[in-house]
């Protein structure tokens, strides 16, 4: 790396080690990636995966849920989803049926057991954002949630597509690229 190279990637005002947007997105990779791995650990008493922690998320905000919007909404490759699609429907956390209008697409529901089993999952995990959250103020909190907020408005191309992630609700298929 060249020293003109090194000299742009400082924070000039020598508050951090990098430039701030890079400095952010380590943090956040580290914040996240940290609080996953113990998020996950306190899961597997319940048998889940933080994949199918994910899913099963996903599924009961846009139930019933195609497979194309869980691939749309959710950040896994394709193979992953669907071996993880198929081992909750082995465990009996999701039903997957095809319905008679349109024999192509598959949609999923949640089972009684996966509801109850979300339950318990919805408590850690609010015990865990509190614990990483302590010392954060509500304003502070407030305010960075709405810079994410922009920045994946910024990464998500499709309009339709980033108002499903960002309400967490299923993509308007009306409004929605590419769509099948």
């Amino acid at each position: 790396m060249t020293t003109e190279g090194r000299a742009r990637s400082v924070d000039p005002t020598g508050e951090f080690l990098v430039d701030v947007p890079e400095y952010f997105f380590h943090l956040l990779h580290q914040a996240l990636r940290r609080r996953d791995v113990e998020f996950e650990k306190a899961l597997r008493p319940s048998g889940l995966s933080l994949t199918m922690w994910r899913v099963l998320v996903l599924v009961s905000r846009t139930e019933p849920c195609t497979m194309n919007t869980l691939a749309r909404m959710s950040t896994f490759e394709r193979t992953t989803l669907t071996r993880t699609v198929d081992q909750m429907v082995a465990d009996g956390l999701i039903d997957r049926a095809t319905p008679p209008e349109d024999r192509r697409q598959v949609q999923l529901t949640l089972t009684d057991q996966a509801r109850e089993t979300y339950e318990v999952g919805v408590r850690l995990l609010i015990d865990f954002n509190r614990k990483a959250l302590g010392g954060v103020s509500e304003t502070r909190l407030r305010e960075m949630t709405r810079g994410l907020h922009q920045i994946v408005a910024n990464l998500i191309e499709d309009p339709a597509l980033a108002e499903g992630v960002l309400t967490l609700s299923s993509p308007d298929p009306e409004r929605t690229r590419g769509a099948a």
